[in-house]
């Protein structure tokens, strides 16, 4: 037990695990930016659960982060031991003298105790948080929060906000947070003004316009109608339906990205590319009889007919959305919590401990370094 203690409160160790420390962290930063292949998604995840799940197989590469991991919980560990074996000396010797000099030994022990407490976040953060980012939300669409069942999130709205020189100066996305029937929370998402709720943020990432329908224009020919030639504009969302004429209705089926028939004359996707987008239509007349056609999408003015009625795609149908990436991290406070003790145990050092150091160390300087025949009051002034 006592070389284990010793091994633990020896300054070599804490020189040798920052050095270690260091190296580990360095060899990381070349092997990020050299593997993309391998790191790509370590930034839109969490560390531990990460590493599980891909980082293992391709230890050749990312061996640093386990030794990395075990070198911080060493010097964590150091860090422990040589607090509590000070601490303990310095409440050995009593209370003496003004307040300032007895807290003045506790100092840079506060210090070390906010590097553990933002330590100790850092690990609970890398093992139990997540982030998932691409959460698609169209206005009105409601969403289940990822691993967290029974919490939803509701796009109301989406504002771009335009500065004075015409260009985007920001945006704000009108959310709710539900249970599924009741509204938990109400709140707005700005850029880089996240929503928080129980530790867990939702960022926005980004937002645009997306085709959610098509404005069609319908003509039917006389020869299918004994009424003259006529026109109608209707406006139907994907895998909807619409009526037009008398007692005929329009219903769109499967969109199909990169279009082609089979030798049998059946549709099929030759890839999941956007290469000639078709989309197919079904027209119903009054008595139920079907017909079916394809629709080119790819651009305005695509047209195809179905006995004597010739659809023509006129426009399409917009509508906004918000993509949101939503983290959550459950040591988050304790690392506030740590850099704030830390701040506070720096400048406590700096401003109530400091001063009187100076004074000594001034002193020690004079009396080693200045010849008397210098030491005059001009020279202790200067110094």
């Amino acid at each position: 037990m006592k070389p284990l203690l010793n091994f633990f409160t020896s300054l070599k160790t804490t020189i040798v695990l920052v050095v270690l420390i260091v190296l580990a962290s360095a060899v990381g930063s070349f092997q990020i930016p050299m593997n993309p292949n391998i790191y790509g998604n370590l930034s839109a995840g969490i560390l531990i659960p990460w590493f599980i799940s891909d980082g293992y197989l391709h230890l050749s590469s990312t061996w640093w982060l386990p030794a990395l991991t075990l070198f911080l919980t060493l010097i964590g560990i150091n860090t422990i031991v040589c607090t509590i074996q000070r601490l303990y000396k310095i409440w050995g010797r009593g209370i003496n003298g003004s307040f300032k000099t007895a807290i003045s030994p506790y100092l840079p022990h506060l210090v070390h105790i906010g590097f553990l407490i933002g330590l100790i976040g850092h690990f609970i953060g890398n093992a139990y948080g997540f982030k998932v980012s691409g959460n698609l939300l169209y206005k009105g669409d409601s969403i289940n929060v990822p691993h967290y069942k029974g919490l939803y999130i509701t796009l109301n709205a989406s504002k771009e906000i335009i500065g004075n020189d015409g260009r985007l100066a920001g945006i704000i996305d009108d959310v709710n947070l539900t249970n599924g029937k009741d509204i938990i929370k109400k709140g707005t998402i700005e850029i880089n003004r996240p929503l928080i709720y129980k530790g867990i943020a939702f960022y926005h990432s980004r937002h645009g316009n997306s085709p959610s329908g098509f404005i069609l224009k319908i003509t039917e020919s006389p020869e299918r109608n004994s009424s003259p030639l006529s026109t109608e504009t209707v406006k139907v969302q994907l895998g909807g339906r619409v009526r037009f004429a008398e007692g005929k209705e329009l219903v769109l089926g499967r969109l199909y990205p990169d279009f082609a028939l089979d030798k049998s004359g059946k549709p099929y996707n030759r890839s999941n590319t956007f290469n000639n987008p078709v989309q197919e239509l079904s027209i119903y007349n009054d008595k139920g009889i079907k017909n079916k056609t394809w629709l080119p999408v790819g651009r305005k003015g695509d047209k195809t007919s179905a006995r004597g009625i010739e659809i023509t795609l006129a426009d399409y149908l917009w509508e906004p959305y918000v993509v949101l990436n939503i983290n959550y991290n459950p040591g988050v406070l304790l690392v506030f919590t740590g850099s704030l003790i830390s701040v506070i145990g720096v400048f406590s050092l700096l401003f109530i401990r400091g001063e009187a150091e100076l004074v000594k160390n001034r002193n020690l300087i004079r009396q080693k370094f200045i010849p008397k025949s210098l030491k005059t009051n001009d020279t202790s002034r200067t110094l």
